[in-house]
């Protein structure tokens, strides 16, 4: 059901109508204006809409046109623009949310995400995250291509764009040329999209460091013939928190978290306390298909236009 959902999401994704969503806490509304800043071009394109607050930000302080205001997230804002979701006419949605605060609404923001993941709407809860999903949507649209020789140091300046508000150019640079440490997990029913999302990247991924568990970490290897780095216990046996762990110590940079939103799961609290460590540390966030791939592209787009940009030729 759930990779039926992704083909007509993908069908979809073509239909200029379909909205971008923008929201953020009051705590994070200047990371917003930040992102929406770095990416003002791109966000320009988009069919904006949003809960009140952040509307109000985006049209007094950009100029941009919000074509549907919801009510603030503590007042339904995120029960309406689910809603919206559901009826197909939601292509993307950046949700800056304070991880370091208690939200009266938390669980009409956990029931956003889940709406999110059922219909595979591309989903961005971290800073990393929407850069890359946006850039690479972008890109899959035609709109940017492989830096000239001329043009080579503004891509990648666009590009470097990526690391979080509060870091420095310099500093997430530092890290280039070095293997991304990317978790892959997914619950039982999820195995067959881990296979959709990383078939067309099994080159790049031999590349980079995976942590996974046992069953993720079998298929990894039968199928695509992938070397798990860390292997870390199942989800029953705490493997959630060793992830968690992980995430605090800085070793892991993205998370790749296919979960089943039409299952009942006995380690769902995994799940909030995941997406609010990553949140936390700014690490790439997917918990479905689409927003999955979307990174993915994105990773390997920028690799590319780094060696080409080295060229000197």
């Amino acid at each position: 059901m759930l990779r039926e959902r992704v083909k007509n999401a993908d069908r979809n994704s073509i239909k200029a109508t379909q909205f971008w969503a923008l929201v953020a806490n009051d705590g994070t509304k200047a990371m917003l204006r930040d992102f929406v800043s770095n990416y003002q071009d791109i966000v320009s394109e988009m069919r904006l809409c949003g809960t009140g607050t952040t509307s109000s930000m985006l049209m007094s302080v950009f100029g941009l046109p919000v074509d549907c205001v919801f009510a603030s997230g503590p007042l339904g804002g995120d029960q309406e623009l689910a809603a919206l979701i559901v009826e197909g006419k939601v292509e993307g949605v950046i949700f800056f949310f304070d991880a370091l605060s208690s939200h009266a609404h938390m669980h009409d923001i956990l029931s956003l995400i889940r709406i999110c993941d059922v219909h595979h709407v591309l989903l961005c809860l971290t800073y990393r995250t929407a850069a890359g999903v946006v850039v690479a949507h972008h890109t899959r649209r035609g709109h940017l291509v492989t830096p000239s020789r001329k043009s080579r140091r503004g891509s990648i300046d666009f590009l470097e764009k990526a690391a979080p508000h509060e870091d420095s150019i310099e500093q997430h640079a530092a890290q280039r040329g070095l293997p991304l440490r990317l978790a892959i997990v997914a619950h039982d029913s999820m195995l067959p999209l881990v296979c959709d999302m990383l078939t067309r990247h099994v080159g790049w991924l031999r590349n980079h460091e995976l942590t996974s568990m046992p069953e993720i970490s079998r298929l990894l290897h039968n199928n695509f013939g992938l070397t798990v780095r860390h292997e870390i216990p199942t989800a029953l046996m705490g493997g959630g928190r060793v992830l968690g762990s992980m995430i605090v110590k800085k070793q892991i940079d993205a998370v790749f978290m296919l979960q089943d939103p039409l299952a009942c799961q006995q380690t769902f609290d995994d799940v909030p306390s995941l997406l609010r460590l990553c949140v936390t540390h700014q690490v790439y966030w997917s918990t479905n298909l689409r927003t999955g791939i979307a990174l993915l592209e994105f990773f390997v787009l920028e690799q590319a236009i780094r060696v080409k940009s080295q060229d000197p030729s």
